[in-house]
């Protein structure tokens, strides 16, 4: 009896191993947003991972929970997913695309990213939307967060030409 009892708490723990294993080759381990609590693995392509300078790490789910993570703490790293490969990318470095024909996560607008300028400029094309580099997009959503403005009435003036069948209001 203590025999099988051993090979199943070994089972177990091969099994538990392998999947830790898997999860560090995707390079994202499921967790829940650090701000809303939802399952990470809902939002593969719009989650964000930021590690602060004193090495502290948060998941979050969408730009709209990781700016609210951004206001509290100073990152050191900030990565997400290029939506077009579902790969890593810095997020720094991103290209965002707001507002866009594609449902935002937890937000009512999207905001997307994309590793390549090009590559958003196409799904612009069939998407709507509207580009911009991080400190723009990080700007226009702290003032969504406050309050401020109203991010469409903030960015009109920067749209994206033809996206007036999109953002004609």
């Amino acid at each position: 009896m203590g025999l099988l009892s051993n090979r199943t708490s070994l089972f177990i723990l091969l099994c538990s191993l392998i999947l830790v294993s898997l999860m560090a080759v995707n390079g994202w381990a499921d967790s829940k947003c650090y701000v809303c609590g939802l399952d990470l693995s809902d939002f593969a392509n719009t989650r964000y991972t930021i590690t602060t300078k004193d090495k502290e790490t948060f998941e979050a789910c969408s730009f709209y929970c990781a700016a609210m993570i951004l206001k509290n703490h100073k990152p050191k790293k900030i990565q997400t997913v290029d939506f077009a490969s579902g790969k890593k990318i810095n997020a720094k470095r991103a290209i965002y695309v707001i507002d866009s024909a594609v449902k935002g996560a937890v937000h009512n607008k999207s905001w997307l990213t994309f590793g390549h300028k090009n590559t958003a400029k196409v799904f612009i094309l069939r998407n709507c939307g509207m580009s911009r580099h991080f400190r723009d997009a990080i700007k226009a959503m702290s003032r969504e967060l406050d309050n401020k403005a109203d991010i469409p009435k903030l960015l009109k003036s920067k749209q994206t030409p033809g996206c007036l069948k999109c953002h004609a209001k």
